[in-house]
């Protein structure tokens, strides 16, 4: 039976850690919305969170569907994002889907069609994009205010196991081949950002590396080195190994360098002179950049505009993971 639902309806697919930050950010952002989590199988652990923030929890695609939703949230592993999000799209639900947006290039174009086809806004959550202070630093590149840029480090990592510690870590996601899991894609955050500070790379070099040591069968420290128009190289470090968690990108132009640590959420610029020098400090609650994230996708949906991520976005990024995968396994340089 069809119910006669007189309010908003959002769908929720997957009810994971980001799947649950998700739930909550809605519920704060549409207090009257009937939100529906769509996922696999009922757990007892998270009962009272469903109570509190949910309306109604399903486990059938096909029932989700039927309750005509306006917007989906994709929490899902990527392995399932394009087979899920093309019936979401088929039915003219607009589709927000976590990163990355997928692990294989398959049905991705047609997927993006079909939402340009029916108007539907396709957004990937690349939340990085919603930092105040990679904001400025961007805005400080593009001004020129450290003049050409001449080199740029990034050094991301995080032990895995401190992920998500009440789980365990093998189990994850993140550490499964099958789900979609190894560093580049759950730490493709970077390459988003990097493109979207720099362009669009040429080519690329890559290294990956499974240390054993957290018992997975995924890479878990990879360096990958990307090359940019007037010979700019980028070198990109991501690991899953790093007991104190590291978000760093080192940019460093002609007339000054930029500092930025995500993890702090602060921002450095200095002359190579010391002519000049500024600090930016950006959010207390990290949190806030999840919020504006899924009230851009709302706000786009309602005026009609790009989202700050598009699909063609997120493809870009996942083309450069899958060339950097075929780098590391023929050691050579691989054209983008």
């Amino acid at each position: 039976m069809i119910e006669n639902i007189h309010k908003p309806v959002i769908l929720v697919v997957g009810l994971g850690s980001i799947g649950k930050r998700h739930v909550k950010n809605l519920r704060a952002l549409f207090p009257d919305a009937y939100i529906v989590v769509c996922r696999h199988a009922a757990t007892e652990h998270d009962q009272d969170f469903v109570t509190q923030y949910i309306d109604k929890v399903v486990y059938d695609l096909n029932e989700a569907i039927a309750l005509k939703p306006m917007a989906a949230v994709l929490c899902n592993p990527a392995v399932y994002h394009v087979s899920v999000a093309w019936q979401l799209a088929k039915n003219g639900i607009h589709l927000f889907i976590e990163k990355p947006l997928s692990n294989t290039l398959t049905d991705v174009e047609t997927l993006i069609t079909i939402c340009q086809e029916k108007k539907l806004v396709l957004m990937v959550g690349y939340n990085l994009r919603f930092s105040k202070t990679l904001n400025r630093a961007r805005e400080l590149i593009k001004s020129g205010a450290i003049g050409d840029i001449l080199s740029v480090q990034v050094n991301t990592g995080q032990y895995l196991p401190d992920w998500r510690p009440e789980v365990d870590y093998r189990k994850t996601v993140s550490a499964q081949q099958k789900m979609g899991g190894g560093v580049l894609l759950e730490l493709s955050h970077e390459l988003d950002y990097v493109c979207w500070l720099l362009g669009k790379p040429v080519e690329v070099f890559a290294r990956l590396i499974s240390s054993g040591s957290l018992e997975i069968d995924v890479e878990d420290n990879a360096d990958v080195f990307l090359t940019f128009e007037k010979n700019l190289m980028v070198n990109i470090h991501l690991d899953m190994l790093q007991r104190t968690a590291c978000r760093m990108c080192k940019v460093v132009g002609a007339l000054g360098i930029l500092i930025w640590d995500g993890v702090e959420d602060r921002l450095v610029v200095e002359s190579e002179k010391q002519e000049f020098s500024q600090s930016f400090c950006g959010a207390e609650d990290r949190n806030e950049m999840y919020g504006q994230e899924i009230k851009h996708f709302f706000d786009s949906i309602s005026n009609g505009c790009p989202a700050m991520v598009t699909g063609v976005d997120a493809l870009e990024s996942l083309k450069i993971v899958l060339a950097a995968k075929k780098s590391n396994q023929i050691r050579e340089v691989v054209a983008l």
